[in-house]
């Protein structure tokens, strides 16, 4: 019945009466109420006025397999994007991994609360429910591991690309998979990419993207060192066209990645819009020690090369180090 009676709000911007929608659903009108009150508690921003009836607003941030598939219609108009979506999950990656096997050409992953979301390193990943974007993308790619060392680079151009855009914020990217609002230079974004082998070839790469959408708390040290499109634009956002504009934007490019002879074009953009390179910087290195130096260039691997105090030059492998500014997290 919810399906139903949103597609009768959806096609009119005029109140539509309750004894109108209970003849044409065939319903009592003690039904329509409960219905629109359940659609309430769903997100859906549903006005009433006596004597009039209900509306639907513009404005209501909804995530459900229904709004999703609607969203994404036209760039799936082929049937290649398998979209699956859930209220709570561990973590959208996890849920890629227990598919693999019934893969298609493209899988999305997407859920409003994740309970054990992580970031690289190991790190755990603020996921709450009703204020951010949890997706991963399972795709079937047709390169050998070697081509593929990067693709979280691209990854993050792609989402760096479309939140500039969907937002109008100045937002960077912090080497190697970080999305940044700058001038703070505070987090928005992490990516998380996990390549599945078998008998020494590709199964299948997820990309899983953490986005801070409508966050109006973050706890901990994220305090200082996260934010939300909310916070920073000074006003809240639709997930359901964040999503669609990051889906949107990987679908496209996707094929210059995998297609390699445009390989130095999107390293260019990745370059232009890093903030990490000409910084200060310091090196975690995995048995704890640090290293300190200045950020210079990235190589044609995707590797930050750190020249530094004493002069040699650092090649930084993503897998392998953390790089954070000398006066804060960029």
């Amino acid at each position: 019945m919810k399906t139903k009676i949103l597609e009768i709000l959806s096609r009119s911007e005029d109140f539509i009466s309750g004894e109108d929608i209970s003849r044409e659903l065939q319903v009592t009108r003690a039904a329509i109420w409960k219905t629109i009150k359940s659609l309430r508690e769903d997100g859906y921003n549903i006005v009433s006025r006596k004597h009039y009836g209900y509306r639907l607003e513009p404005g209501s941030d909804v995530l459900n397999i229904r709004e999703i598939v609607s969203a994404l219609a036209a760039v799936n108009q082929s049937g290649f994007l398998d979209i699956h979506y859930y209220d709570e999950i561990d973590s959208t990656n996890l849920a890629a991994r227990r598919d693999i096997d019934s893969l298609k050409e493209w899988s999305l992953y997407v859920a409003d609360r994740q309970l054990a979301g992580r970031g690289r390193l190991g790190r755990s990943w603020q996921s709450d429910p009703g204020c951010g974007l949890w997706l991963s993308v399972m795709l079937r790619p047709r390169l050998e591991p070697q081509f593929l060392a990067n693709l979280t680079l691209f990854a993050g151009l792609c989402v760096q690309r479309a939140l500039a855009r969907l937002s109008g914020l100045d937002i960077g990217i912090k080497w190697p998979n970080d999305l940044v609002v700058m001038p703070q230079g505070q987090k928005i974004c992490g990516i998380l990419t996990e390549t599945v082998l078998e008998d020494l070839q590709v199964r299948a790469v997820i990309i899983g993207i953490g986005i801070n959408v409508n966050t109006e708390t973050f706890t901990g040290v994220l305090g200082k060192s996260a934010t939300s499109l909310k916070l920073s634009a000074g006003h809240g956002f639709s997930r359901l066209e964040v999503l669609k504009a990051v889906v949107e934007e990987l679908v496209a490019k996707y094929p210059d990645y995998e297609a390699l002879t445009e390989k130095n074009l999107w390293l260019d953009e990745y370059r232009s819009a890093c903030v990490s390179i000409g910084r200060a910087v310091v090196i975690h290195n995995s048995d704890q020690s640090t290293e300190t130096g200045m950020a210079e260039n990235l190589s044609e691997d995707g590797d930050l090369l750190v020249r530094l105090s004493d002069g040699s030059l650092r090649r930084c492998h993503a897998g392998e180090v953390s790089v954070r500014g000398l006066a804060g997290y960029i």
